[in-house]
């Protein structure tokens, strides 16, 4: 959960103005079963305007971002060559009280493969997301 809200709350640099860019990266590991997958999620932001949210006023965060995630080597050797990997891209519109920093709305789309190799095959799985998350009162 934690890692989650880290990919969705980004940190708004100290003198953002409407036009600031900026980016972070987001590493997390997280356990299926006896195996342990890393992620990481490298997001750019650009500032692109106000907007009323919920008859609030709102900054317009454009956020787009590409992900990785493999397993542990360690789970190959414990699994019997279990192999995951994957990777993905995604764009969300975030909105962001501008006084406290507070996530108020996103919506956002994102598409990944991942795929699971076992010593006889491989299995690769796609997914589509489309989410809306909103601040409830």
């Amino acid at each position: 959960m934690v890692a989650a809200a880290g990919r969705l709350l980004p940190t708004l640099p100290s003198h953002a103005q409407i036009g600031s860019t900026w980016q972070d990266t987001v590493v997390s590991v997280a356990c299926r079963g006896e195996i342990a997958l890393r992620t990481t999620t490298s997001s750019r932001y650009h500032l692109s305007d106000t907007a009323v949210v919920q008859g609030r006023t709102a900054l317009h965060v454009e956020q787009n971002f590409e992900m990785s995630t493999a397993s542990d080597s360690s789970a190959e050797r414990t699994n019997g060559s279990v192999r995951i990997t994957g990777a993905g891209e995604g764009h969300r519109d975030l909105y962001v009280d501008p006084l406290t920093g507070a996530l108020l709305q996103a919506q956002g789309e994102s598409k990944s493969v991942i795929t699971v190799r076992t010593r006889s095959t491989a299995l690769p799985f796609q997914q589509a997301v489309k989410e809306t998350i909103t601040l409830r009162r």
